[in-house]
């Protein structure tokens, strides 16, 4: 019996012959010790079959280990990506707060502008209004003093015709003289007087002075400065109605215009009454 163990101990042996010499050592004290010390049922623990799934073990934890080292890592750079983007956004945040604030502040402002702009617009149209108000009074004192005016030229000329003598007819008065002199001296004695020549312009005062007189007057009117255009003093002309028929002819050198009904031409160095006119209306 104890010739078949080792026998079967020298066939195992072949199991122990590649690997190292340290091992060698140590699997020949086990055998020794397995032999001096029998088995359970006559077999032997497998020391050195634990001893490589040990290894194993250790170099599987050892190489898990690397690899979660290296994951932590891949996690970890991944995390602090994170952080600076969320550290950028958070930067950007704070920008955009800040350029909201600031809108916020020129909106504010924009606003008081506004209503600064709005409180001078009412304050234009309260003035406005103001100087409507005081433009309505002055031209309402306007139209009471034109009609005041008014009034006094109505009344002016009536008092002046009744204290002169004058003759009124509608907005003129006139003078009639009760000496004779040329045209020309008839003329400067009107101008003396404020008036001047009397310039008959319609039949309505034709007619007037046609009543009014019964002997030869001087009249306005002259053709001195261009023969046969006759003009009053005043550079109008007279209406052709107005000349006695015939007239004028110009017969030795009448250049002066007197009246007696309807005008006719005399020469103007002959003496004649005269009729000074002056405006009424002021």
């Amino acid at each position: 019996m104890e010739g078949n163990i080792y026998a079967n101990n020298s066939a195992e042996e072949y199991h122990f012959e590649t690997l190292p010499s340290n091992q060698e050592k140590w699997c020949d004290q086990e055998q020794q010790a397995g032999r001096q010390t029998p088995q359970r049922g006559g077999q032997r623990r497998p020391h050195c079959h634990l001893y490589c799934l040990v290894t194993i073990c250790v170099v599987l934890q050892i190489a898990g280990l690397c690899a979660w080292i290296c994951m932590y890592s891949q996690i970890n750079a991944g995390i602090q990506d994170l952080d600076a983007e969320v550290s950028a956004l958070n930067v950007k945040d704070s920008q955009i707060n800040a350029g909201i604030q600031d809108l916020d502040a020129k909106v504010s402002a924009l606003n008081v502008k506004d209503s600064q702009i709005n409180a001078g617009i009412q304050d234009l149209d309260a003035k406005v209004s103001a100087l409507n108000v005081k433009d309505s009074q002055i031209n309402a004192g306007i139209q009471d003093l034109d009609a005041k005016v008014s009034a006094l030229n109505v009344k002016a000329p009536i008092v002046f015709v009744e204290i002169s003598g004058w003759k009124r007819f509608g907005c003129k008065a006139y003078y009639l003289s009760n000496n004779t002199s040329t045209w020309e001296m008839a003329r400067e004695q009107c101008i003396a007087m404020g008036a001047t020549l009397a310039m008959v312009k319609t039949e309505e005062e034709m007619e007037f002075l046609a009543n009014a007189i019964a002997q030869r007057f001087w009249v306005g009117l002259n053709d001195i400065g261009t023969e046969g255009t006759w003009k009053w003093l005043d550079g109008t002309s007279p209406a052709s109605g107005m000349w006695t028929p015939g007239e004028p002819n110009n017969e030795g050198e009448e250049d002066c215009a007197e009246v007696i009904k309807k005008l006719n031409d005399v020469p103007c160095g002959e003496k004649r009454h005269w009729i000074c006119e002056k405006s009424l209306v002021i």
